[in-house]
């Protein structure tokens, strides 16, 4: 069973993580991966990011009938019960540009490599922000405690017969140079976390699970709700009974203007606390 963009989002950090991990690159069924590194698997040339900013915007350009090696913008950890596939976006493959299909396995853990190649007559230019491949990530019946044989990039980094020396070196060094930023840092505390998750009971899990669903602007919510029909409860006993309303409080008020006008004004403040609240939170 391939997981939606709502089980991705509710199951991030239970059962995989991805990071840097954005919203905005979930699909209905998957996440879309970006370029990290390009590099041309002949001529060892970086043709991404070398000699642009960080997080910069550019265009790629990979020639016609070339082959390039991209790694993703994203590291990956899946535990064992996910396994996922790589395919390539409409959008890429419009244009001429084949993109290897690969199987992710699970406890799989770093940045996925992959080969892109023009089949076209024709430069294609894509660019450096776009989701270029989607990881859609499966859910297997029983769980394995086993990785693969190779699960890390370096691993695969280490079969000489797939790049050259060259090649190879100058991967590592893109993989190394962020093994110290905060990136790396939220990465691997995300990773702990999802195999500490992952070695607690089904109780344990459900507790973690209720209380990280029930947010407090949820009780802030649901709280607000009952004021808010209390307060209409109280306006309408005061509009329809005034003169028999055994409330002393009620009965004590000239012609309940005054508390007519703090229950409005007690109302409308709940209400616009609440859709700040909603604003804020889809915004997310």
């Amino acid at each position: 069973m391939a997981l939606s963009d709502k089980d991705l989002k509710k199951q991030r950090e239970k059962r995989f993580v991805i990071e840097p991990w954005k919203k905005s690159q979930c699909s209905p069924l998957g996440y879309d991966l970006r370029m990290g590194f390009i590099i041309d698997p002949e001529t060892a040339d970086e043709l991404y990011p070398k000699e642009y900013k960080k997080n910069e915007i550019v265009d790629i350009t990979i020639k016609a009938h070339k082959t390039v090696v991209v790694v993703t913008q994203e590291r990956i950890y899946l535990t064992g019960s996910v396994i996922g596939t790589v395919h390539a976006r409409s959008g890429i493959s419009a244009k001429g540009i084949l993109v290897n299909s690969v199987t992710v396995d699970p406890h799989w853990n770093g940045r996925l490599l992959l080969t892109f190649c023009n089949s076209s007559n024709e430069d294609i230019t894509i660019q450096s922000d776009k989701g270029m491949a989607t990881l859609i990530l499966h859910s297997v019946e029983t769980e394995t405690d086993n990785p693969g044989h190779k699960s890390e990039t370096k691993q695969l980094l280490q079969d000489r017969s797939r790049y050259s020396s060259e090649v190879v070196t100058k991967i590592l060094t893109y993989l190394n140079d962020y093994e110290s930023t905060e990136g790396e840092e939220r990465y691997q505390k995300a990773r702990k976390y999802t195999k500490d998750y992952r070695k607690k009971n089904l109780i344990e899990r459900k507790l973690i699970n209720l209380k990280n669903e029930t947010k407090w602007y949820e009780l802030f919510k649901t709280g607000t709700l009952y004021a808010l029909t209390l307060s209409v409860l109280l306006l309408l006993i005061v509009m329809l009974f005034p003169a028999t309303s055994q409330l002393p409080a009620l009965s004590s008020i000239d012609k309940n203007s005054e508390l007519i006008s703090v229950i409005s004004a007690v109302t409308a403040l709940l209400l616009s606390i609440t859709n700040k609240l909603e604003v804020n939170r889809s915004g997310k």
